[in-house]
């Protein structure tokens, strides 16, 4: 990978990470452990899907409609794997390690909408 091909990795990462822990923290996070496990878990999970859905992007001829529900698959399995993840390693969170897991995912994705919608307009992202 090129270091222009790395950008659709490093620019969501720190964008999710951003939003994530802003989130955690409005939340009453205040753990370092918690935090630590949110970003490490993003390390994993981020970068992952952003990969399968280029990936996929690049090599199938996908609708936008196929493209949404791919992209909806992948987030409900970064939601419950990192639910799961939660429930074993972060301890006491402000909310049950799913709904926790469910708010920070959509907090990221829409500021990874947002971002989008800013960058190329929101009639190519919609």
């Amino acid at each position: 990978m090129g270091q222009l091909s790395l950008s659709f990795l490093i620019y969501p990462l720190i964008l999710t990470l951003a939003a994530e822990c802003i989130i955690a923290f409005i939340l009453g996070v205040r753990g370092v452990r918690q935090f630590i496990v949110i970003i490490l878990m993003n390390l994993i999970t981020n970068p992952l899907v952003n990969t399968v859905l280029r990936l996929v992007y690049d090599k199938l001829d996908l609708n936008r409609v196929m493209l949404y529900i791919l992209i909806l698959i992948l987030e409900l399995a970064v939601v419950l794997s990192e639910g799961f993840l939660l429930a074993i390693l972060a301890g006491r969170l402000p909310l049950k390690p799913m709904r926790f897991s469910f708010v920070l995912n959509l907090s990221s994705f829409m500021a990874g909408l947002i971002a989008s919608a800013l960058i190329w307009g929101y009639r190519n992202i919609l």
